[in-house]
Order: structure tokens, then C-alpha cells, then sequence
């Protein structure tokens, strides 16, 4: 496969459309860029199953350079490159400005442009970073910047982010700490997701908060450093691991399907049809009201309102994971009989709550808290009594 000419343009994909009905599904690996037969099994396996997006999670071996790229990425991974968003790793930026890595994917070299986007697809917002040592790099107070930014910009969005550097690793490099300004970013920002290689083997961790404590509002960081370049024994004694899988037979991938209000995962190994973890992450956006219907009612309260926006539960109405409120009255009943004789709510979606108002005055705002926050007041929200 010959790669294609840079044209210092590069514009991230949203992948392929699916096939009406069909789930969309974005595979990721890292760390098989190297020509080995384990690391085309891999690329077979994600072929398998047509996926509609593919994030490469960095390392070309064993420098990044563009003979490397033309002889060990494009004949195998290569196949993806219509689907895939890049991240960088290490071994690319040990080629002079990145040069291997800029050429291959149509960027500005590293001292010319910046290693890392980001972009929407199916409802959820997926950002690209530079992991790599910073103090090589002058731009990461740029990077640090524009991720705040970025943050800010889409709040109310299902956040995945990927790098190359894990900051937990239980592999032989151990975490890197450079990064952790980036993660502390993403956990004040309700990011679901962290995917990262450089440690071959797979490690799923359980939601952390930015000191690292496991916390159910936290981030899964999830490592798939497996795309069968020399896999790696890990020492599997953090308990805050769920999951590993390392040593010989640790090469495969990750595969995860998007819906609207979480994230299916599945990590398969090449040896093996069944899939060795699996699960489901709940998005962990903040709530959003986009509109309140009636927009008014009456000063005793017991109106039916509809409250539709997104994010409006965490995986279903569970009692006190969700309450809705009227300006500064709370309504925490939840589950609302045929004929309501106080204030109550009932979620009938992750974007539609059924509630009955209560008594108030004046013009609220309609808001939602759930887990991962509350919505912020807008004029969609607004409900006025008379």
C-alpha cells in the first residue's frame, strides 16, 4: 500500500456511516506497527468486524520514520487509513519533527502544527493528544490551553479521549506522570473514557478520580498497547485493575459500540473467538434541558410537564440518582401514580422526564441534576407560573 501524500491538511474522519439498523462500532489498538504475523492477525480481526471507525493508539517501529511507516503501518493498517484518527507515541517522535508520522498522515510537522484534535461522531466527542514528554515539546501549555477550551466547548457532550502514555500502567514503564494534567482536565470535565497503548498488553481500570481513588463518577482508563509488536508481562497486583490480559497471548483488540447514553466494550484476543472482557460504560456528560412543555402552568403546581434534552438519567431511573427541580424547589419523588396528588417525576428516557410540577411563582428554571451534575439554567428551560 503506498501512502498518501502529505498534504499538511489533515481533517480528522468521523468514520463510516453504518448500514441503517446497524450499531456503530470504533475499534482501537496501538503498539503493532511492526511487521509481525501476529500484528496482521490483528488487523484481520478488526476487519472482521467492519468497523466504522479505527483509532490507532500510536507506536511505529521502531522509529517512526516514513520507510517505517511505508514498510511496517500501510500494508496491514493501512487498509483502515480512510477510518482511522491517529494519535502519536513515542517511537514517532524520535524521527526529527515527528516527520514520519506528519508525512503519513498529511500533518505539519511538531514544530510547525499541533499533534492533537478532536471530533464529533454519533452524539459523542472524541480528542486526540500529545502524550509524549513535554519538555521536548514547548507547546503543552498550548495543548493544556486548548484542551480547556475544547472542554468548555462541549460540555454536554460524551467525552473519549486517547493518548499514547498511560498515567496508570501496571506494565514495566509504570505510569506517566506527565500526563496528569491532562486526566485532571478530563475528570473536572466528566470525560467516560481514557484509551492509551505504549504497555503491551490490555488493562482495564476501574473508574479513578484525579488523585487516582477509585470513584464510580471517575474515568475508566482502558490500555490496548496489544496490536502484537512484542507483548508484555504486567505485575497484576494493583487492585484497582479490573481487568488484564498480558504475556503471549495477549494480542487482539478493542472494539465499542456507541449509543446515545453509554458505551459497550469488548476486547478480543486473536487466539480466541469469546471475548476475554466486556462490559458497558455509562456516558458521564452532565445533563441538558432542551425544552419544557407546557412552558407554564398553574401557582398551585400539579402540572404535567415534559423535560426533553439529553443525558437525563445514568443508565436508568434509579431513586436518588436523578431529581428534577423548579427554580429552588426540589421534587425528589420519583415514579409518578395515574393521578398525582403531590410533586413527583418519572424518567422515561435518557432524554425525556415526565414530571408534575409543584406550587410556585414566577418564572423558574427547570433544571436536572443526576450523578455527573446539573443542567445549566437556559431560556429553553424556563417554566412560568400564573
Amino acid at each position: 500500500t503506498t501512502p498518501p501524500t502529505n498534504t499538511n491538511t489533515f481533517t480528522p474522519t468521523a468514520g463510516r456511516t453504518p448500514q441503517q439498523g446497524a450499531p456503530f462500532i470504533v475499534a482501537a489498538v496501538g503498539d503493532g506497527a511492526a511487521g509481525s504475523a501476529a500484528a496482521d492477525r490483528v488487523v484481520s480481526l478488526i476487519q472482521s468486524w467492519n468497523p466504522n471507525l479505527f483509532l490507532y493508539l500510536a507506536d511505529v517501529y521502531e522509529r517512526g520514520t516514513y520507510t517505517e511507516f511505508f514498510n511496517w503501518y500501510a500494508p496491514s493498517w493501512g487498509q483502515l487509513y480512510s477510518i482511522t484518527d491517529p494519535t502519536v507515541g513515542n517511537h514517532e517522535v524520535e524521527t526529527p519533527n515527528g516527520d514520519g508520522y506528519a508525512r503519513y498522515w498529511g500533518l505539519n510537522g511538531v514544530q510547525n502544527g499541533p499533534l492533537y484534535y478532536s471530533f464529533d461522531t454519533q452524539g459523542w466527542h472524541f480528542i486526540s493528544l500529545d502524550g509524549n514528554p513535554f519538555k521536548n515539546f514547548p507547546q503543552h501549555d498550548d495543548q493544556m490551553t486548548w484542551l480547556q477550551n475544547d472542554l468548555t466547548q462541549h460540555a454536554d457532550q460524551c467525552i473519549v479521549a486517547y493518548w499514547h502514555q498511560p498515567l496508570f500502567d501496571e506494565g514495566p514503564a509504570g505510569g506517566s506522570s506527565q500526563v496528569q494534567g491532562l486526566w485532571n482536565q478530563l475528570v473536572a470535565a466528566n470525560a467516560t473514557l481514557v484509551l492509551n497503548g505504549h504497555d503491551h498488553s490490555y488493562q482495564r481500570w476501574e473508574p479513578l478520580d484525579a488523585s487516582g481513588t477509585p470513584d464510580a463518577t471517575g474515568i475508566t482508563e482502558i490500555i490496548v498497547g496489544t496490536g502484537g509488536h512484542e507483548v508484555q508481562k504486567i505485575h497484576n497486583d494493583d487492585p484497582r485493575v479490573v481487568k488484564a490480559v498480558s504475556g503471549a497471548a495477549a494480542a487482539g483488540a478493542l472494539s465499542l459500540t456507541l449509543t446515545p447514553a453509554a458505551l459497550s466494550f469488548a476486547f478480543t484476543k486473536i487466539s480466541a473467538a469469546a471475548p476475554a472482557d466486556s462490559g458497558t460504560i455509562a456516558c458521564r456528560a452532565p445533563p441538558a434541558v432542551t425544552a419544557v412543555s407546557p412552558a407554564g402552568g398553574s401557582a398551585g403546581g400539579l402540572g404535567r410537564v415534559v423535560i426533553s434534552g439529553s443525558h437525563l438519567s445514568t443508565g436508568g431511573p434509579v431513586q436518588g440518582t436523578t431529581y428534577v427541580s423548579f427554580g429552588t424547589t426540589q421534587v425528589a419523588q420519583l415514579g409518578c401514580p395515574a393521578q398525582p396528588a403531590s410533586p413527583c417525576f418519572t424518567v422515561d428516557s435518557d432524554t425525556q422526564i415526565t414530571a408534575y410540577a409543584p406550587p410556585g411563582t414566577g418564572a423558574v428554571d427547570v433544571t436536572v441534576t443526576t450523578p455527573n451534575g446539573t443542567s445549566a439554567a437556559a431560556a429553553a428551560d424556563q417554566y412560568t407560573y400564573s
